[in-house]
């Protein structure tokens, strides 16, 4: 697929931003993600690449040693303090990248729909609980797909 994509883009001379996350089927998620960049890397146009809602520190250092330019770890199933240490552990590995670090605080859509979103206060205290104002912050959504996006 990553192909296909990086081809039709090549096609129309367009950049293009190739996401993958870590829940694939058939294949390991790692072998997923240095295919994808790999393919990234070859392109004739620009290609950004995104891991969304990478859900191992592991999958987010492969991403980040693979080249991505931008990753997301979804801590969403951890407790607050677990998934706040997550988030500090996966944007002190992309420091030295440059790749800036998203973090899931709720859930997103989908089977989850039913599941309660974090309030605006519970942002605000996971903003201020993280990343030490070092400006590569860990940046955290609340949404319901095609609903509603807040940004802290």
């Amino acid at each position: 697929m990553a192909q296909a994509v990086v081809a039709a883009a090549e096609k129309m001379r367009a950049p293009v931003i190739l996401a993958t996350t870590s829940q694939r089927q058939g294949m390991p998620p790692c072998r997923v993600l240095r295919h994808c960049a790999r393919t990234g890397r070859g392109s004739r146009v620009p290609v950004a690449m995104h891991l969304d809602h990478g859900d191992s520190y592991e999958i987010v250092e492969t991403a980040l040693k693979s080249g991505y330019s931008s990753v997301m770890i979804d801590g969403s199933k951890l407790g607050f303090e677990d998934n706040i240490a997550l988030g500090e552990r996966c944007v002190a590995a992309a420091k030295p990248f440059g790749v800036p670090v998203e973090a899931e605080l709720g859930k997103v859509g989908g089977k989850e729909m039913d599941t309660k979103c974090p309030t605006p206060a519970t942002l605000t205290r996971f903003r201020r609980q993280s990343s030490g104002g070092d400006g590569n912050r860990l940046a955290c959504h609340r949404h319901r797909h095609g609903t509603r996006h807040i940004q802290a």
